[in-house]
């Protein structure tokens, strides 16, 4: 068994080409860290754990895909808005998405919005990881 230690201090932010689909806004104003990756070195190739890390006043607009994901928040505080509900979360507060439903989040505070984001393959359906990632407007 392979066993990967990371501290995502460590880590180099994802290369802004690798986060095109995002908007403009939304790169510049936020950092994206892959942790583990499908197949990465014990991780199973149908998840994969990713840190986000939002500035003051940044805003991840809305969007939903089609495989289900938890965000634990490490730091900072955000007003998030999954369906219809809206609510703040800050450290310590974990949120499940469903596969489909609109999601936004909105970083509040002074200080940045870290949270970790766990996404997996629905029922083993390795294709849904990704399929159908699209912004639904603010």
């Amino acid at each position: 068994m392979h066993i990967k230690h990371v501290n995502i201090r460590d880590l180099n932010p994802l290369h802004r080409s690798s986060l095109k689909i995002w908007p403009t806004s939304l790169q510049e104003n936020s950092k994206a860290f892959e942790i583990l990756k499908h197949g990465d070195l014990g991780c199973p190739d149908d998840a994969s754990l990713n840190a986000i890390e939002l500035n003051p006043g940044a805003v991840y607009p809305a969007h939903a895909h089609d495989q289900p994901e938890f965000y634990y928040v490490l730091k900072g505080q955000a007003k998030m808005t999954w369906g219809d509900d809206t609510f703040i979360a800050s450290s310590g507060s974990a949120i499940y998405t469903p596969p489909g439903v609109g999601h936004r989040v909105e970083a509040i505070g002074e200080e940045p919005f870290v949270a970790l984001v766990f996404w997996w393959a629905p029922g083993g359906d390795k294709e849904a990881i990704g399929r159908n990632y699209r912004f639904l407007g603010d």
